[in-house]
Parts: C-alpha cells; structure tokens; sequence
C-alpha cells in the first residue's frame, strides 16, 4: 500500500510545518518539509505542493499511484463552518490540495 501523508493546510494563517511523506508497506520511504523548498522558516500558512512533489518524484510516480492521501489533521473540526462548506466536496478539496498546474492525475 501507498500512503502520502500531508501536514499543513494553509489555511487562516495558523498551520505551519507543512511537509509530506511517502509510505510504502508501511515503511517511510521519503519525508521532507516544505520550508526546504520555499526558504521560508516553518512555512507558516503554505501548502506542501512542492513537498508532496518531490516525494512522487522521487517513487517515481503519479497520485493515481497512491492508495490513499492522509492529513495530519481533522481539517472538517477545525475549519469554520464557512470554509467547511467550500471545502465539502473531494474534487474541491483534490484541486486544493493538487492543483492541475503542479500535479497530473486522473480525473475524478
């Protein structure tokens, strides 16, 4: 099974850390922090696109390789509602995360 895990959300200027890891049969096989790509300490407010892209280069991959996404948060407790709305729906929250303009996949 692969599993790319995701920390920061970039939302409300209060998440920080953002990074990703690659999880292989249950072994980490890449982790990196997104602060290492923007020369931003803690990279406060971003989202880990460069983080999530470096990890799939680096496999070799696509995110249509990838069994599952998982956050490092409950982002639907932690938003206000007005946001959880926007972000009720998985193709919303796919272009969020993966924007066409960084990331290829299949469509939903």
């Amino acid at each position: 099974m692969k599993i790319l895990g995701i920390n920061g959300c970039g939302w409300l200027n209060v998440t920080h850390d953002a990074s990703a890891v690659f999880l292989e049969k249950g072994k980490i096989r890449w982790a990196v922090e997104e602060e290492r790509f923007i020369r931003q300490k803690r990279a406060y407010d971003k989202k880990p696109f460069n983080a999530i892209k470096f990890c799939l280069e680096k496999e070799r991959i696509s995110l249509d390789d990838v069994d599952v996404v998982a956050f490092s948060w409950d982002w639907h407790k932690y938003l206000p509602k007005k946001l959880r709305q926007k972000y009720e729906s998985n193709e919303v929250l796919l272009n969020s995360f993966f924007p066409k303009k960084f990331f290829s996949y299949r469509e939903l």
